[in-house]
């Protein structure tokens, strides 16, 4: 691809999308000079940060912002690190087979275009988004949320529990009086706590005979896994609504042992949610991916399970393949621990190793994405069983969310244990992995413990004000 498409010159495929502020597509549309170079005419990003007293970034998630204003939220509790992004200085939106190409097309430009200067900090998000599940552009719901979203935001508050930075990208083209500045939250509205139980996008008893045709798929031997997911439809009842900002400090205060999302899509919409998956987390050449397969409420009970067992290995072995090709493996524990959440045990395995430099980081996601966690095995025809079976757009649900650095720094997540909303109604995801000797009646009942992770979380505006 013509790194010049990234910059506004033109569109490849009507899927593909580049945003970028008027003055800049402007001028870089009228300019002459190599895309590959670190200006054009003139044109640079620019990044200052400058030390803030101490806050937390998800008091600052103001529900009162414009529905125009890009946010992205994050609060990873293994590292400390949470942050607040608004705005958006330059992105891309991309749909099809391509988006990860794309994708990476476009963070390799901007970080040709960023100043050197930013670069001796990589642990700094410099392009935060994600990716849907599949690569087709979402539809229902998820209208609007392209199947693929990466941005340079406007500022960013962000914290590791020793110090706050707030950090500024702007573009060498703009007007000071352009820039905008976060404003912590002065007050947050009463707000009560959600109790209505919602209603399944797909009727119990029809859901567990999608469960039976995958397991008669895996008895024929056209599938080993397959994951199959449901929504939960939610109201907030009548002249009410969501409350993002509390939902959202609700989840990271309720589950520790997650990392807390939160992405407001261009159009208003709100998807939030508490995984407990990393995808890929990388510091300099060190890189970790976590299996987490097998489910239960009772640790002693997924300890003696052979099904789940079963689940997570596959999961293992499908990681170190894919990574094995990419990244010089550690050695693993060959015994499953226990992950402990609020609720729920899982089984979890991390596979570190250490990458060189040339391997980037959109080639990791693209390798990994999706593991058998939230697909299936094999890869493609599970992915085909999903598409035709499984009566839900996923949309963004189970894809990779996160930030990448100006350097090698990233942290990816699994998009699960989440719920999309416009305010009034919300839809909740959960999935359950089918594999040979899976019981219709358990999975369900295990989705149905995984959505409260989310749906216990939800607050509701006692004003009725709308917050995304």
């Amino acid at each position: 691809m013509n790194k010049k498409n990234l910059l506004g010159f033109s569109k490849p495929n009507p899927g593909y999308d580049v945003s970028l502020d008027p003055q800049v597509n402007t001028l870089l549309t009228n300019s002459t000079k190599s895309a590959s170079e670190h200006t054009i005419d003139g044109v640079q990003i620019h990044r200052h940060v400058r030390t803030t007293p101490a806050t937390e970034p998800f008091l600052e998630l103001d529900s009162s912002l414009e529905k125009s204003t890009d946010i992205f939220a994050w609060s990873d509790p293994e590292s400390s690190v949470e942050f607040l992004a608004r705005g958006r200085r330059c992105g891309i939106l991309s749909n099809g087979p391509e988006r990860f190409q794309e994708a990476q097309s476009f963070c390799s430009q901007a970080r040709e275009l960023i100043n050197t200067k930013a670069l001796r900090d990589s642990s700094l998000p410099f392009i935060i988004g994600g990716f849907a599940f599949a690569d087709h552009s979402p539809a229902a719901s998820w209208a609007g949320w392209a199947s693929a979203n990466l941005w340079v935001p406007e500022e960013i508050i962000w914290t590791d529990g020793t110090r706050t930075l707030r950090v500024e990208y702007s573009l060498s083209c703009d007007a000071p009086q352009q820039r905008s500045t976060l404003k912590p939250l002065q007050t947050i509205p009463a707000t009560t706590s959600f109790h209505h139980k919602g209603c399944s996008s797909t009727p119990s008893t029809q859901w567990k005979e999608q469960v039976q045709n995958a397991l008669t798929s895996i008895e024929k031997n056209e599938l080993q896994k397959v994951v199959l997911a449901r929504s939960l439809e939610l109201e907030a009842g009548a002249d009410k609504k969501f409350d993002i900002a509390k939902s959202a400090l609700a989840l990271r205060n309720q589950h520790r042992a997650c990392t807390q999302f939160v992405i407001r899509s261009a159009q208003g919409s709100v998807f939030l949610g508490a995984s407990p998956e990393t995808l890929l987390r990388r510091k300099g050449a060190l890189i970790e991916s976590q299996a987490l397969a097998g489910t239960d409420q009772s640790a002693e009970t997924l300890k003696a399970s052979q099904k789940d067992q079963r689940e997570h290995q596959y999961v293992v072995e499908a990681i170190v393949k894919r990574l094995s090709e990419l990244v010089d493996l550690d050695s693993h524990n060959p015994e499953p621990q226990l992950h402990a959440l609020k609720d729920l045990v899982h089984f979890e395995t991390r596979i570190k190793g250490t990458a060189t430099p040339d391997v980037d980081n959109l080639d990791l996601l693209k390798a990994l994405h999706p593991t058998p966690a939230v697909g299936g095995l094999p890869k493609e025809p599970a992915m085909k069983w999903i598409e035709r079976h499984e009566e839900l757009e996923r949309g963004w649900y189970a894809g990779p969310v996160g930030w990448l650095g100006t350097d090698s720094d990233a942290h990816f997540v699994v998009a699960i244990r989440s719920v999309l909303t416009d305010g009034s109604k919300a839809e909740s995801f959960t999935g359950a992995g089918i594999v040979e000797n899976s019981t219709p009646s358990k999975e369900w009942e295990e989705t149905s413990a995984k959505s409260q992770t989310v749906v216990e979380s939800l607050q509701i505006r006692a004003d009725g004000a709308s917050t995304p």
